[in-house]
């Protein structure tokens, strides 16, 4: 419920209750019986007496009424204050939050890019090697390999070795391979 809500309800009910008590003392002065009770035979003094006394008691409530607004009124504030307070905070939050997330996502493109890194220098040293070796051998090797790692092994190689190595492939692979790595960077 909102605080403009509550403190209506509370002046609702305030003046709802001073109402009904207003209603029940002209009732129990003028039409007793209404209640059970006798008519009381009083002279205009305890008559006086009695209302002032009411009124008194009346006083005393409204006050305290108004000293319970006044309390709901001071905490709807600082419940304002703190639902101010707390937004704030979650702004700031969420830009932390954000931050970490693009710190944890560079973070993982330096790990992939390392790894890349390490992958394209491993097949370097292969092509080294396999520009030694014999191409029919590099061949069956390479035949192990799916298409796209041996097209790029190929491509780091001596291009007279790597074509010695195609020759003594199995003609579709070689021109799958072939295909593949005119798309390569």
């Amino acid at each position: 419920m909102s605080p403009r809500l509550v403190i209506g309800l509370i002046i609702f009910f305030s003046f709802s209750f001073v109402a009904l008590l207003g209603g029940l003392i002209w009732v129990m002065q003028h039409h007793p019986e209404y209640l059970g009770l006798p008519r009381p035979v009083q002279d205009s003094t305890q008559v006086v007496d009695t209302l002032v006394l009411m009124q008194q008691k009346i006083d005393s409530l409204q006050q305290v009424l108004q000293h319970q607004q006044d309390s709901l009124s001071a905490l709807i504030a600082a419940c304002q204050d703190t639902t101010v307070r707390l937004r704030s905070q979650k702004d700031s939050l969420q830009t932390i939050i954000l931050t970490y997330q693009r710190q944890d996502s560079l973070r993982q493109l330096q790990q992939l890019f390392q790894a890349d890194s390490l992958i394209l220098a491993t097949k370097r040293q292969f092509a080294q090697i396999y520009n030694q070796a014999n191409p029919e051998d590099v061949a069956k090797i390479l035949a192990n390999l799916d298409d796209k790692d041996a097209a790029e092994i190929l491509l780091l190689m001596d291009q007279k070795q790597a074509a010695k190595v195609l020759g003594a492939m199995d003609p579709e692979r070689a021109a799958r391979i072939l295909a593949l790595s005119t798309t390569l960077p």
